[in-house]
């Protein structure tokens, strides 16, 4: 028997193949929404699931969706702009539509937990830096020091947390495409972060098309 997962993180337990190949061909499931067996721990989707020959006898065959969610449309070298120009917190946007991505792949929150605090966290310290400043009204010469080390100090926080957000997307894509030969390295990841998931996603598009 099978435990099913599907859109808005409804679950659905006890489940045959052939009760799974129902609900598809009616529609109230995707061939992008994941199931495991009762017995393991490994999801898989259900595409991979009921596998080539039972997805073709469904009404549903000849517009079925693809196997795995299409990962967000932007290269690397984008991203690598993208955080030239803004910095740690840029790359946290793009962090959280890499982690919305992977979830979809995997229903898991920390892959979105750890972008979101990317963001959160620093803005949340240059608002109070800028707070107290406004407050106490210090000298030009120190409050221009404290606005430069806020910054720096928010920048790199945001760095730090975006990195840990690309160890979780690692996680979900081992998890999923390890079996596919796709490999992701894990220092790569901590040290490039949303730079190197774009361009491992790139390799994931390549391998959809």
């Amino acid at each position: 028997m099978y435990r099913l997962m599907g859109g808005n993180n409804t679950q659905r337990t006890a489940l045959s193949l052939i009760e799974i190949q129902r609900l598809y061909n009616r529609g109230l499931i995707a061939i992008t929404d994941i199931v495991r067996k009762e017995t393991e721990s490994q999801w898989s989707t259900v595409g991979d699931a009921l596998g080539e020959s039972l997805l073709g006898s469904g009404s549903r065959a000849r517009t079925r969706r693809p196997a795995i969610p299409i990962p967000p449309l932007i290269s690397w070298g984008m991203v690598l702009l993208i955080g030239c120009i803004a910095g740690g917190l840029g790359l946290g946007f793009v962090g959280l539509m890499q982690g919305v991505w992977a979830r979809k792949i995997r229903p898991c929150v920390m892959p979105v937990v750890w972008p979101v605090c990317a963001i959160v966290l620093p803005a949340a310290h240059l608002v109070w830096s800028f707070h107290l400043l406004r407050h106490e009204h210090p000298p030009l010469f120190t409050a221009l020091i404290h606005v430069i080390v806020g910054v720096i100090t928010a920048d790199i926080a945001a760095l730090w947390l975006s990195s840990f957000g690309s160890l979780s997307i690692r996680k979900v894509l081992l998890e999923r495409f390890a079996d596919k030969g796709f490999t992701v390295s894990l220092l790569l990841a901590g040290l490039l972060g949303p730079v190197y998931i774009a361009y491992k996603s790139e390799e994931l598009r390549k391998l959809h098309e």
